[in-house]
């Protein structure tokens, strides 16, 4: 937060930090800070309120817990465009609630048809957890799923669910330990048949 407060207003380097702030923001004077700079009431100097910092900041506040269903279709209503469809499926999937990943997990992986782009959007905005252990419930139906997805997708939204090129697919890498590792080890070992990919 004091960094993006301290950079050269209207630099890159600004952008960069007031970005990372917004990944990094755990407090309640982060979000308060955040929400001043969404509604404008306490802007970055220099720095524009452009639609792309707009949803920068309104996800960083939809993973803290901040941001409504009503806000981000305020915000989508305001930017109707596939990016900005995008970006709302991303700050939904972001929030920290029990429903919010189960909602992630079905529009992507149960349900078959969401463009490349959204499925990203969805599985960033998923892994976006500040508490990583919500996810461990998908750790069992993200193996149970490998091969019903391999076998049904296309191979771009297979390697974004699963995870080969797209490191925030499904796998549950914020899960990362012995426990995971043993998981991932007993499924591999249980489908040596399975194709290489």
């Amino acid at each position: 937060r004091k960094m993006a407060e301290d950079a050269e207003p209207g630099t890159d380097r600004q952008l960069q930090m007031v970005g990372a702030f917004g990944r990094a923001a755990r407090s309640a004077d982060d979000i308060a800070r955040l929400r001043a700079a969404f509604d404008g009431s306490q802007p970055y100097p220099g720095l524009e309120l452009d639609q792309d910092l707009r949803w920068a900041l309104l996800s960083a506040l939809a993973a803290l817990g901040d941001a409504s269903d009503e806000e981000i279709a305020s915000e989508l209503a305001r930017d109707d465009t596939n990016a900005g469809r995008e970006r709302a499926f991303h700050a939904r999937a972001a929030r920290p609630t029990a429903e919010a990943k189960a909602e992630a997990w079905r529009l992507a992986v149960e349900e078959d048809g969401q463009p490349n782009a959204v499925i990203e959007a969805l599985t960033s905005g998923w892994n976006r957890a500040l508490d990583q252990s919500m996810l461990a419930e998908y750790v069992p139906q993200y193996f149970d799923a490998l091969l019903p997805v391999w076998n049904s997708r296309s191979a771009a939204i297979r390697e974004r669910l699963i995870g080969k090129e797209y490191p925030l697919a499904f796998y549950p890498l914020g899960l990362a330990g012995p426990e995971l590792v043993e998981t991932t080890e007993a499924w591999r070992a249980a489908h040596e048949d399975a194709p290489p990919g």
